[in-house]
């Protein structure tokens, strides 16, 4: 049985919140991948990562908006805020937040406490949300008491840290409608806390370039399913490395470089065109072994890049925040890797404008490390 639990006075006090975290769980997903979930609160069924989303206000989102993996702006001395829901706001089904402990050695937050209306209110005026006015029209708006329940951690560090977000999962039954319990399940998020924007770290970044002209004459009746892609020749793929000593292999398939036990590696597709009238899009990176390279990792960042003054002009450049988005993996080893690099290719309809599908492909790739 799911069990309930009161929480002392001293919890029920208004706070002053910096970040907020909005946590929502796809509890139907969570049912459909884990049908016979753990009954035991202690020992809670793990979830996969991308079954929760985090999102945060009062504060500068660096990365991770609406993931498993959030990275926000904040300071030591700061406060979190960590409140949970299901997909329909816990109406069908029902997600209760239990515990919420470190999955690590790590120190940016220090304890999480169970407390209630994160909101800075007024001691005058008590906790209170906007309701509709009555069930048969919105405005005007009325307000009505709330019992606001989340987390609270003060910030410690700043840094990267994992945590075990154990969850109780409620379902409506069919007996009129009240709320029974299903099962104990734990979902582990990365919340990393900076003071500002953390740079990307350096590396070896990689660029693979399609020729995807040659790739659509040369296999015109490609796989369409992403399972099964087209496998094609090395010489449609050119790849260059900055960041590190190129030994040989510069703009080949067959690339040699110097690099230490630890360093990141970095992948970055394009086709000819920049993708403006071709486009590739790397959906799979798979390897022969794990003694070079560590598991890849699809990232995004967003970082400061530079644009053109104008539609006219490209000088004086202005800045502008860009999404890159990559694979990453952390060289673990010397030797030779041996990838596979799985690729959506698109063309820009010649009717519409709009990119349309062509089909799934597959090219190998060999770095070394040395």
């Amino acid at each position: 049985m799911i069990e309930t639990s009161t929480v002392p006075s001293s919890a029920l006090l208004p706070s002053t919140a910096e970040i907020s975290i909005a946590v929502t769980i796809d509890a139907e997903a969570v049912l459909r991948r884990h049908p016979d979930p753990s009954q035991d609160r202690e020992h809670p069924t793990v979830i996969e990562d991308e079954l929760g989303y985090m999102v945060a206000v009062g504060t500068t989102i660096f990365s991770g908006q609406g993931t498993g993996a959030l990275s926000v702006k904040g300071a030591v001395g700061g406060v979190v805020y960590i409140s949970t829901t299901s997909g329909s706001q816990n109406f069908a089904d029902s997600v209760r937040a239990y515990e919420i402990s470190k999955d690590g050695d790590d120190t940016v937050f220090g304890p999480f406490e169970l407390r209630r209306t994160p909101r800075p209110i007024p001691p005058s005026i008590p906790p209170s949300i906007i309701d509709p006015a009555s069930t048969s029209g919105v405005l005007p708006a009325q307000t009505r008491d709330e019992k606001a329940w989340c987390y609270r951690a003060n910030i410690a560090n700043e840094g990267t840290e994992r945590l075990g977000l154990k969850f109780a999962l409620y379902g409506r039954g069919e007996n009129a409608g009240q709320a029974e319990p299903l099962g104990y399940f734990c979902w582990k998020p990365t919340i990393t806390v900076a003071s500002s924007h953390p740079p990307v770290a350096a590396g070896i970044s990689i660029m693979v370039t399609l020729d995807t002209d040659a790739i659509q004459k040369d296999y015109p009746n490609p796989g369409r399913d992403s399972g099964t892609p087209t496998v094609i020749g090395n010489d449609r793929s050119y790849v260059i490395a900055t960041g590190t000593t190129v030994t040989s292999g510069q703009g080949t398939a067959d690339l040699r470089t110097t690099s230490a036990v630890g360093d990141k590696v970095r992948i970055f597709t394009t086709s000819g065109s920049d993708n403006f009238e071709d486009s590739v899009l790397v959906y799979d990176i798979s390897k022969d072994d794990d003694a070079v390279l560590g598991p890849f990792e699809y990232k995004r960042a967003l970082e400061s890049a530079v644009a053109p003054a104008s539609h006219t002009s490209p000088l004086p450049a202005q800045t502008q925040e860009k999404d890159f988005w990559y694979y990453q993996a952390r060289g673990i080893g010397v030797g030779d890797a041996c990838l596979s690099l799985k690729f959506a290719l698109y063309t820009r309809s010649k009717k519409t404008g709009e990119p349309v599908l062509v089909g799934y492909f597959a090219c190998s790739l060999t770095i070394t490390l040395s």
